[in-house]
């Protein structure tokens, strides 16, 4: 087994929202180990007080490359006090480059994510994608809407219109970024 490439691989899971699980590198390695051409790895993780969310990462490798990828990941997102809510979604990795495990919760939330994606003829492009919990497709997987193009949206533009002098003391100019799809705080009535 290449130990530089199992390093490698670790990077990846850690690029990708997965580094928090410290056991998910030994279990790595010891898969790698096994001689089998594909395996599964199981994680979990918890970014807010009410759910947790579940992921099932899918490895494989062809057999005649000693070297394993991550081809997927199923993550699902399981509230505590209302499992009717829990959703599904399988997430596609390619070359490395994905959705990260934050993206799919807050993707699995109902928020939208910047993402760069590629074109047939592996052109690189930014969207914004957004499950679409009203049309399911194989697998009872959820479709991705994109959103791409020149964007009208102006945040700061649209952050003025609330009259909320506290609002600049709690995310000060600069620090507001919706891009990884997470919630800003913010206060004030309207």
């Amino acid at each position: 087994m290449n130990q530089d490439y199992v390093l490698y691989l670790q990077q990846c899971l850690r690029n990708l929202g997965f580094g928090s699980d410290l056991s998910l590198n030994a279990a790595l390695e010891q898969e790698m180990t096994k001689g089998n051409n594909e395996f599964q790895l199981q994680t979990q993780d918890s970014f807010d007080e009410g759910s947790v969310i579940k992921a099932t990462l899918y490895f494989w490798k062809a057999s005649d490359n000693p070297n394993f990828v991550l081809t997927k990941y199923h993550a699902t997102l399981c509230y505590n006090e209302n499992p009717k809510l829990n959703k599904s979604h399988t997430f596609w990795i390619y070359q490395l480059l994905g959705v990260t495990f934050k993206e799919a919760f807050n993707l699995l939330q109902g928020r939208a994510v910047l993402k760069t994606l590629f074109t047939p003829d592996q052109e690189m492009y930014d969207a914004w994608i957004k499950l679409d919990f009203s049309k399911k497709i194989a697998y009872h997987h959820y479709s991705v809407r994109q959103f791409k193009g020149p964007c009208e949206y102006d945040l700061e533009k649209i952050l003025r219109t609330y009259p909320d002098p506290g609002t600049s003391s709690i995310t000060p100019k600069g620090e507001l970024d919706p891009k990884p799809g997470g919630r800003q705080p913010a206060s004030g009535d309207l």
